[in-house]
């Protein structure tokens, strides 16, 4: 009678034991380009960040010359707000790029 019980315990803990390897198995884990697009994802919000932050210098400078208040120059907060709106676009040619890559994949 206690082999019985021993041997259905057994086959009750072999039959938990195959269920959690199944359901971790089924656990599906991201890609290595899935990772890059929500990267890239996250990227563009440092760089929008980077060039609204450049615009706001680039208006206060321009109206601190239009006041007289300094002797500095526009072209360096031209040439810097170029340069991040630049960057914009190239981070959402980048996003596109790793999302049509991840959806090639699929």
């Amino acid at each position: 009678m206690q082999q019985k019980s021993g041997k259905s315990q057994k086959n009750a803990q072999n039959q938990q034991q195959n269920s959690l390897t199944q359901q971790q198995s089924d656990i599906s884990h991201p890609t290595p380009s899935e990772i890059a697009a929500f990267a890239s994802c996250l990227g563009i919000y440092v760089v929008l960040s980077y060039t609204n932050v450049s615009f706001i210098r680039l208006y206060e400078v321009y109206n601190n010359i239009q006041e007289g208040n300094t002797n500095f120059t526009i072209t360096p907060n031209i040439n810097i707000t170029t340069g991040f709106t630049y960057s914009c676009i190239g981070t959402l040619l980048r996003i596109i790029g790793a999302i049509q890559r991840v959806d090639e994949e699929s």
